[in-house]
């Protein structure tokens, strides 16, 4: 990562010898005139490509580390969302649940009211035929 990319793409091809020393020459140019004034108090600064990669990785990170925050915040209002209907619906099938024991509760009664009023009933005839048959026996 120290070297230039220029030198590394400065390696002879199939056998071929190059001289390519005018590369380190340039670079060491850039390098002294990196922030050089020239005219109209315009400054020429050199960029260093890596300086612009590593600012881009950086800004890449942040936007990715931005859009990760942003998904788990999403991604925990959605499970927020989901654990409330399931709570509702958690708590409408405990209501169903004691309606459901209220109405067995209520028949069991309902049962014993009308066995009740049956042999009430019962009771009811027997005495009307009872007192039929006193009162037949007693005019004839």
């Amino acid at each position: 990562a120290g070297k230039s990319s220029a030198a590394a793409a400065a390696r002879p091809i199939e056998g071929r010898r190059a001289d390519y020393r005018f590369v380190g020459s340039v670079e060491v140019e850039i390098r002294r005139r990196k922030a050089e004034d020239i005219e109209y108090g315009i400054r020429d600064a050199w960029i260093d490509p890596r300086d612009i990669a590593e600012e881009e990785a950086l800004t890449t990170l942040e936007g990715v580390n931005t859009r990760v925050t942003e998904l788990a915040t999403v991604q925990e209002k959605d499970t927020q969302d989901i654990y409330g209907v399931m709570e509702d619906a958690q708590r409408r099938q405990a209501e169903m649940f004691q309606r459901v024991e209220m109405l067995v509760d209520d028949s069991r009664y309902h049962y014993e009211t009308g066995r009740l009023v049956d042999q009430e009933a019962r009771c009811s005839r027997e005495a009307w035929a009872h007192s039929i048959g006193l009162s037949s026996a007693v005019h004839f």
